[in-house]
């Protein structure tokens, strides 16, 4: 969390602090080449499970304070590699702007819901019951979720008494207002490589470089506005399912409460209310598979063009 003091933060400071010694100190760049030991220093590493990938990260961040891009990990290169270029009065970061260090990051979940330990097996089974796709079951005396089952419209968390049930997002995912960032073939975090492809919802670009590919079909004006009606379309009846599951759980509550189960008229008008709202969720399930069969027969038109 940004404002809290963390190794994070002693890190930032460390690697510009001697990004500022060196460039104080004179025209050798060539001792940037000891700043990653002089930032994680000794034999043991204060984080990770190596110090020497301690050491690779320390030293992208260090180019990355210089204004230099991140390096390919598949090819060998100095890390003083065009540095001194880089040390002139005005000089610009090379785009993107922001970077990701491919091996510092560790793959963490994408939205996804997940059983905690809190799981106390009742009887109730409320996260079984409003589950519109049956997605989860109970395996030694907990509850499971079906992850290729699973819409991740958060019904089942919100039904829990016991907070059992949590939200997993990846924090960058999370944080990024523009949603710019994907993951690539081995789950780890990559930024969409232009407006375009973050429009289209293409597969993020590899790290390594390679030589720019010619336009593909499908990434036109009216193809992006096809796309984001399609995505605004499923978002809608996600949101509106994760809306009706709340009301559910509030009132199943009401009618188990002795002010509306002791009352003849307001327990038939929230039973009623209960029957509606849940015809209404089939109705919305029914619109969000549709939604889904659409994009995704667009999608595959497209890629037949």
């Amino acid at each position: 969390m940004r404002g809290i003091p963390s190794l994070i933060t002693d890190i930032r400071k460390k690697v510009f602090t001697e990004v500022a010694r060196m460039a104080y100190a004179g025209d050798d760049y060539t001792k940037a080449e000891d700043l990653p030991y002089v930032i994680v220093p000794g034999d043991q590493p204060l984080h990770r499970e190596s110090v020497f990938l301690e050491r690779a990260i320390a030293g992208e961040r260090v180019r990355l304070a210089m204004g230099l891009p991140v390096r390919s990990v598949q090819t060998r290169s100095l890390l003083t590699e065009g540095m001194d270029k880089a040390a002139i009065a005005q000089q610009y970061y090379e785009p993107p702007l922001i970077n990701i260090i491919p091996y510092a990051c560790h793959a963490c979940p994408t939205n996804q819901y997940k059983v905690t330990e809190n799981c106390q097996n009742c009887l109730a089974a409320s996260c079984q019951q409003v589950c519109p796709r049956d997605a989860i079951s109970f395996v030694n005396g907990k509850s499971h979720i079906d992850t290729t089952k699973c819409i991740k419209c958060g019904r089942c968390a919100q039904a829990c008494d016991y907070n059992a049930i949590i939200h997993m997002e990846r924090p960058c995912q999370a944080a990024c207002g523009m949603d710019a960032i994907g993951a690539d073939e081995n789950g780890k975090a990559t930024l969409y490589p232009s407006y375009d492809a973050l429009m289209g919802r293409a597969a993020p670009a590899p790290t390594a470089q390679k030589e720019a590919a010619p336009a593909k079909a499908g990434y036109g004006k009216e193809q992006r506005r096809r796309r984001a009606e399609l995505r605004a379309k499923i978002k809608a009846c996600e949101d509106e399912m994760e809306a009706c599951g709340a009301r559910e759980v509030e009132l199943d509550n009401e009618i188990n409460s002795p002010e509306v189960y002791n009352d003849p008229d307001l327990l038939r008008q929230k039973s009623d209310e209960l029957s509606d709202l849940r015809f209404h969720q089939e109705e919305l399930f029914a619109a969000w598979e549709a939604a889904m069969e659409e994009q995704e027969s667009y999608e595959q038109s497209q890629t037949e063009e």
